[in-house]
């Protein structure tokens, strides 16, 4: 499935929601109804998700609300006299000018002074977040933009004067390999089959997160090698849900966009070499030295030239490899806020 989306920044959005759950339960009206809006911080899918906000873009998530702060198990979720309850997919699709509800038209307690506690997550599919009563987890595969909006709460009279907002972020880093060669050293290395992410900080990536509710703490664990995905395109980037594994892609004379991964993000130190080198990337080609795949180490730096040091969360990587003569191979980087930023090098 292919995706044609734009690079963004800060998008405000509103949302409207969907609760299959509730599908029978009458839409009330009136002023009891509890809504809210949002905004996604350098919001970006499954096949991530870039661009403004709008009915022609939109953003699903899903949305609970509990009466106990951090606690949200079955019997803890918020229903209302009518038996609707909040728990359900709400799309967000505008830049913030409205307040939405619910579709089941959930309302607030009967106390005005009651307080509802909500979070947020995205994608909304059931199939990708394991929501828990303490936590939720999702498994990372290179394709899934994962975003979470940590708990907001609200009562009927305290959303008069400050209404509802949450705020998504993106949990992950994306990576966007481009590839370069020319025309003496295309046919040292025939053409590229496979790029995937063998390393993160010099050991096999992480391949599951944890959002825990008590502190908010988002961590990584589990151990797999990450594949990439074919992308292509410029300033409008295509992303597309194929594995780049088992391609036959021409190296290009000019710096081309081929592929991209969603990461666990890793905290970057100064330095280079072994664990101190951020991303390691595993190219294969049908000859010469990658036949039979060749690591590419991958060293960040920030924008001012120095090593790049921090999280790199939420952020995005041009990584550029280009394939030299006589076996070797160099890659920069630079990165984005998924907005942006700084640049990096790695060599092989």
């Amino acid at each position: 499935m292919k995706k044609l989306l734009t690079l963004a920044t800060l998008a405000t959005i509103a949302l409207a929601s969907c609760n299959n759950d509730n599908d029978n339960v009458p839409v009330p009206t009136g002023d009891d109804l509890i809504r809210f809006g949002a905004e996604a911080l350098s919001v970006n899918t499954k096949a991530p998700f870039e661009g403004v906000i709008s009915g022609s873009n939109t953003l699903t998530a899903h949305i609970l609300g509990t009466a106990n702060s951090g606690n949200y198990a079955a019997a803890s979720i918020h229903q209302d006299a009518a038996g609707a309850k909040a728990d359900g997919m709400v799309t967000f699709n505008d830049n913030g000018t409205t307040e939405s509800s619910f579709d089941t038209g959930v309302k607030w307690p009967t106390g005005s002074s009651d307080k509802v506690y909500f979070r947020g997550y995205y994608p909304a599919e059931s199939s990708v977040w394991n929501v828990g009563a303490n936590s939720a987890e999702a498994t990372i595969d290179g394709k899934t933009d994962l975003m979470n909006a940590p708990e907001i709460n609200g009562s009927k009279s305290s959303v008069a004067v400050t209404p509802l907002k949450f705020k998504f972020s993106h949990l992950l880093t994306k990576l966007h390999v481009k590839v370069q060669g020319n025309a003496a050293t295309a046919d040292d290395w025939g053409n590229i089959v496979k790029i995937e992410l063998s390393k993160a900080v010099n050991v096999v990536p992480s391949n599951l997160l944890t959002c825990t509710y008590a502190g908010e703490v988002i961590s990584f664990s589990g151990t797999q090698t990450i594949p990439f995905y074919v992308a292509t395109g410029t300033d409008a980037v295509s992303y597309t849900d194929d594995v780049y594994a088992a391609q036959d892609y021409v190296v290009p004379t000019a710096s081309t966009l081929v592929a991209y991964s969603l990461v666990a993000p890793v905290t970057a130190v100064a330095g280079n070499g072994g664990a101190n080198d951020e991303y390691t990337l595993k190219i294969t080609t049908t000859k010469g030295a990658a036949s039979s795949g060749r690591d590419v180490a991958i060293n960040l730096k920030s924008t001012d030239g120095k090593d790049f040091v921090g999280s790199t969360a939420g952020k995005k990587f041009d990584i550029t490899i280009q394939f030299l003569s006589e076996g070797q191979i160099t890659a920069t980087a630079t990165v984005t806020d998924w907005v942006d930023g700084g640049s990096g090098t790695g060599q092989m």
